[in-house]
């Protein structure tokens, strides 16, 4: 038994360290918000609250996108959901035609 390690040490450590990182950036410190510079993500405008006529779309990525995109969000102090509607305002031209 001895000199044997736990093989999920390494990953509960790191989830550990993400969950506080979540927390953190959840309750937000007011310490460090008042002290630290805006970053480019507080700097620009809110974004404008979509109507509630919204709808379900389903997407199949893989996992390692699916981390990348919640992680990026998360970072960004968005949610996957809003990253998607600046994507598409940004991009996509909008249609004549109805749906």
């Amino acid at each position: 038994m001895i000199g044997k390690t736990n093989m999920f040490a390494a990953a509960v450590q790191h989830r550990q360290q993400e969950q506080e990182q979540i927390e953190a950036h959840m309750m937000g410190a007011v310490a460090e918000s008042e002290a630290a510079p805006l970053s480019a993500a507080e700097d620009s405008p809110p974004m404008k609250k979509r109507k509630t006529d919204s709808t379900t779309i389903t997407l199949s990525i893989s996992k390692e996108d699916k981390v990348r995109v919640k992680s990026w969000a998360i970072q960004n102090d968005t949610n996957v959901s809003e990253m998607l509607h600046k994507w598409i305002a940004d991009t996509c031209v909008p249609s004549t035609i109805s749906g």
